[in-house]
């Protein structure tokens, strides 16, 4: 089915570098043991609750989530998360760091995970390297996507975010640096791999290559980066048999535009932030300018967004806009099929162009209630600016044909409400 989140990693039940994951959870359990160790704690957790007002459909705040709710209902389980690390020294040069979390993740459901496992060798001089499981730097949150207390907002943009989950690999990452803490240049190059289960499927990534340069200057940064993936997807059918059997050109056009095994893609990211105390404004830009199937579709997304802190108080709001860019397949039924056959295969082509466009606003408000702590009231407006009744299964969950029976009903707009009090630690 089409997948809007390319997962650039996930957890991987199957470790790829099962040396470099035991030695951080060796470490880990000798740093219990053993209090006189130079280790350092810190952890950082989310207490959220959401209400979803949408008719016709239900809505999750992020596509890593499992659940969703509508008609007006709230929720707990949506942001909710904690997550602890430790942090060993090893030597001079040498850390190993430990991190687990927990959160209603889809097949996780709160149960612990490792979300990071990994040596870091940082000797004197520009080059340090990271070797385990980690999250290679893709966007501007991508390795602190879930630290809530960090951002302006309760968690980042979806028009952006949804393309790319940050969700951890099992490889190695090199980072160069060069300048001063007023004028510097960063290179990241990364390699990994990783295994995952959405929804009962099981993904496996098989190579992700990541390239990041950034650059800050006093209250500017910049960066921009670019990956490439290959990817295996264990999906449903995407055809019945008796649709097959109406269809003239699917068993020509399907292996070769929607494809499950093998698929080869490229992702292309940029930022540019203005931190001029009290206000910061920040855009950031995705796209995925090639893919070799529509399961993960061709895409792009951007926002815009501003704050300004007003002493312990904090406003916020951003802008947003999501757009996929899939043709069609052109599907066509059998000469002897039924009349109703070529509008059923129309239906599947739209599915499999992933229709699912947006644009999205965002107001918020913090309070930082102590050091550490902060109160977060944000709301989101979502709408739909392509289709409203294909149904889909990502932010908007729709189960209107072809992923069910039940016509929509869904006016193409969803409201967000979400009160979260952030922790760091």
């Amino acid at each position: 089915m089409p997948s809007s989140a390319l997962p650039i990693g996930g957890r991987a039940p199957r470790l790829r570098l099962a040396a470099a994951w035991l030695i951080g959870v060796s470490l880990g359990t000798v740093a219990f043991a053993q209090p006189a160790l130079d280790v350092a704690w810190s952890g950082y957790g989310s207490l959220s609750a959401y209400r979803a007002d949408i008719r016709g459909a239900t809505l999750k705040p992020d596509v890593q989530f499992a659940g969703g709710t509508g008609d007006g209902s709230w929720a707990l389980d949506g942001d909710s998360r904690f997550a602890l690390q430790g942090r060993l020294t090893l030597g001079a040069s040498t850390e190993a760091v430990l991190q687990l979390s927990t959160s209603n993740a889809q097949e996780r459901h709160f149960r612990p995970a490792a979300e990071w496992a990994y040596v870091d060798w940082h000797p004197d001089g520009p080059i340090s390297l990271r070797i385990g499981r980690q999250t290679l730097p893709v966007l501007r949150f991508s390795e602190s996507r879930y630290v809530a207390y960090a951002q302006a907002a309760v968690r980042p943009q979806p028009a952006v975010y949804v393309l790319n989950t940050g969700a951890p690999v099992d490889g190695i990452n090199l980072s160069w640096e060069l300048g001063s803490d007023e004028h510097l240049w960063r290179l990241d190059l990364g390699a990994g791999t990783s295994s995952a289960r959405v929804s009962g499927r099981r993904i496996d990534v098989k190579r992700t290559l990541v390239g990041a340069l950034q650059w800050q200057h006093r209250g500017w940064t910049g960066r921009v980066a670019a990956a490439d993936f290959r990817v295996d997807l264990d999906i449903a059918r995407l055809i019945s048999a008796d649709l097959g059997a109406q269809c003239a050109n699917c068993g020509d056009v399907l292996p070769q535009r929607a494809a499950s095994r093998g698929l080869r893609g490229r992702l292309v990211s940029a930022m540019l932030v203005w931190d001029q105390q009290p206000w910061e404004w920040s855009v950031e830009a995705i796209a995925r300018p090639s893919s070799s199937s529509v399961l993960i579709p061709r895409a792009q997304g951007a926002y815009l967004q501003a704050s300004r802190r007003f002493d312990r108080w904090q406003g916020q709001a951003a802008v947003g806009r999501l757009r996929y860019r899939e043709p069609a397949l052109g599907l066509q039924a059998s000469a002897a099929a039924p009349a109703a056959a070529q509008a059923s295969q129309d239906l599947l082509d739209r599915y499999l162009q992933s229709p699912f466009d947006m644009d999205t606003r965002q107001l918020g408000l913090r309070l930082d209630l102590a050091p550490g702590l902060a109160l977060k009231l944000q709301r989101d407006w979502w709408r739909a600016t392509r289709d409203t009744r294909t149904g889909r299964n990502g932010l908007v969950q729709l189960a209107s044909p072809p992923l069910g029976s039940q016509p929509s009903s869904w006016n193409g707009r969803a409201q967000l409400t979400t009160l979260s009090l952030d922790a760091a630690f």
